[in-house]
């Protein structure tokens, strides 16, 4: 019984605060679509920085390499004297 009341509560609440998010962009001119268009943009910027940094990896271990030399395995240099 008490899990149900507050599984009611929450439900209360968070339909308070999104209507209590409705009327205030309302309120401040922004329309739901405007948002919606603001998150595409921050969207797009995101994934725009993802590939920039998928690139600057993929740089990065191509230069990594070719600093990389292949070291002689020590039991093959004692073979060799």
């Amino acid at each position: 019984m008490l899990k149900q009341v507050f599984i009611i509560l929450i439900y209360l609440l968070d339909y308070s605060v999104g209507r209590l998010f409705y009327i205030f962009s309302y309120l401040l001119g922004k329309t739901l679509s405007q948002i919606h268009y603001s998150r595409h943009d921050e969207i797009n910027y995101l994934r725009q920085e993802v590939r920039r940094l998928r690139f600057a990896n993929s740089v990065m271990r191509q230069e990594l390499n070719r600093v990389k030399t292949k070291r002689p395995c020590v039991s093959y240099a004692l073979l060799i004297r």
